[in-house]
């Protein structure tokens, strides 16, 4: 289990393991080659010398010399030892076990949206912008199905965000930080799009998980450093 204290689990979110997609958006084919070649000895898949992540994809059994195993630091799957605690700023979540460098620490799970946020009676304190483009396929001829299509940008193309606010995983709860050890990151597989976090350092084990929100979430940070 990645998470080791689930009786803090809020009640009013729902856990997911894969991103929601009702709508059904896509995003645009991409060419993942080959494949990496990795090794334990090599770089076990969280440097930029694996093919699969300077290429800006994630590894699954079809691309990745690990094949089925998960113990590579480019899957889509949540670090093992990760512990929801009660904080300062409710809840928070902290690492039982060290972290290396360039590993994923989790995905961001949630509902796939064009909400941007700009509805200020709706409450979106989890919104994550997207940085490919999505669209919406065109209905199939004969499919009765009358659904409102989003307002389309750029050519067809829509800007989407994962919204956990409801429903999402563990990342969910990564609290704000300026110095933070992980980053949001984009990774992609073929037709297939996910937002992950990443450890841009070396995280100890006891160590709180703290993420940069910067523009990703659009927030302004009010501590002194970032205020002056």
């Amino acid at each position: 289990m990645a998470n080791t204290n689930e009786s803090l689990w809020p009640s009013g979110v729902y856990k997911v393991t894969f991103l929601q997609n009702p709508e059904d958006y896509r995003f645009r084919f991409v060419e993942v080659g080959q494949g990496c070649t990795c090794s334990n000895e090599f770089t076990n898949c969280i440097h930029g010398k694996c093919d699969n992540v300077s290429a800006g994809f994630y590894c699954t059994g079809k691309n990745c010399s690990f094949g089925e195993q998960e113990d590579c630091g480019n899957r889509l799957t949540e670090f093992p030892g990760l512990q929801l605690f009660n904080g300062r700023f409710g809840l928070h979540v902290r690492t039982t076990r060290e972290i290396p460098k360039g590993h994923i620490v989790a995905p961001y799970w949630g509902f796939l949206t064009t909400e941007d946020g700009s509805n200020p009676l709706l409450k979106k304190r989890y919104l994550l912008m997207v940085k490919s483009f999505g669209y919406k396929p065109a209905p199939i001829e004969g499919d009765k199905k009358t659904r409102r299509k989003p307002k389309a940008k750029k050519g067809g193309n829509l800007r989407l965000h994962i919204d956990a606010e409801y429903c999402g995983n563990i990342s969910r709860f990564f609290n704000h930080s300026c110095d933070a050890y992980c980053v949001f990151s984009e990774r992609r597989y073929k037709r297939r799009m996910a937002m992950v976090v990443i450890a841009t350092q070396t995280i100890p084990a006891g160590k709180e998980i703290t993420v940069d929100y910067g523009k990703d979430f659009g927030f302004k940070c009010g501590c002194g450093h970032c205020a002056a």
